[in-house]
């Protein structure tokens, strides 16, 4: 039998030549490769340029981010009121854009779910060292957000759409009041409206200061207590009807327009 070390996956080369690729471009490098000694020269020019003479790739490219975008001052919470999951999808600014953002919440941890085609935002702790990644390779979007809320330290989590480029902390704070109730966002409602269910939600609007792209902020005891199984607008309204029926109080988080929602 071959052995298993032997058997490496073309993806696994793959990643490895853009991490390659990302490490030279942190540091300036023009990276034209032409054989193994073009990729340690590579490593060796970034490296003295930015790690004090170090080849470490590591280093190089986490020192190239931190040039870049400078540091994130993400506090770490010891107890956190809201676990705040985002998808990574967009860009490395994008990314660096939203962490930004939600840094200036309070009492908050935030999740980032890595699908970027970028291979940087898997060295964001870098810049943001309180910063938690999560990636579930091979897994659907659905496995790896609903995973993402079993780790999650917070007593609720809030789940965001990746429509606005900007979340507001003053929009996130005002959820810390809800304990108890399921927030929904746009896309949950706008599903509802569809499959003429609204009316059974009988949702309260709350009046948001600022755009956050909630999916929903729930707690996690009634995350499980209600059989929520999976973080899709579908399934998540399956499960806020069944709340709604337990008298558990579904308010719309009622969010200034600007632009489409999230929806399956």
């Amino acid at each position: 039998m071959e052995p298993a070390s032997s058997a490496i996956p073309a993806s696994l080369e793959t990643f490895e030549g853009q991490m390659r690729q990302v490490w030279a471009e942190a540091a300036g490098v023009d990276f034209r490769p032409r054989g193994v000694n073009r990729v340690a020269d590579a490593f060796a020019q970034a490296g003295d340029r930015l790690v004090g003479g170090t080849a470490d790739p590591l280093s190089v490219a986490q020192a190239g981010l931190l040039r870049q975008f400078g540091p994130i001052d993400l506090p770490w919470v010891t107890e956190p009121d809201i676990s705040v999951i985002f998808h990574a999808r967009d860009g490395i600014a994008s990314t660096v854009g939203v962490i930004r953002s939600l840094a200036r919440g309070t009492r908050l941890e935030v999740v980032m779910l890595d699908d970027s085609q970028d291979p940087r935002t898997a060295l964001l702790r870098g810049i943001a060292p309180n910063l938690v990644i999560f990636n579930a390779p091979g897994g659907s979007e659905d496995e790896a957000a609903l995973r993402a809320t079993t780790l999650a330290r917070g007593r609720a989590f809030a789940m965001l759409d990746d429509t606005v480029k900007r979340p507001s902390a003053t929009a996130l704070a005002a959820l810390s009041s809800r304990t108890g109730a399921v927030v929904i966002g746009p896309a949950i409602m706008e599903r509802a409206a569809r499959t003429g269910m609204s009316g059974l939600l009988g949702a309260e609007h709350i009046r948001a200061e600022g755009r956050l792209g909630l999916l929903i902020h729930v707690g996690a005891k009634e995350f499980a207590q209600f059989g929520g199984s999976a973080l899709n607008d579908v399934a998540l309204l399956d499960f806020c009807l069944r709340a709604r029926a337990a008298g558990v109080p579904v308010p719309f988080h009622d969010e200034p327009a600007g632009g489409p929602t999230w929806t399956r």
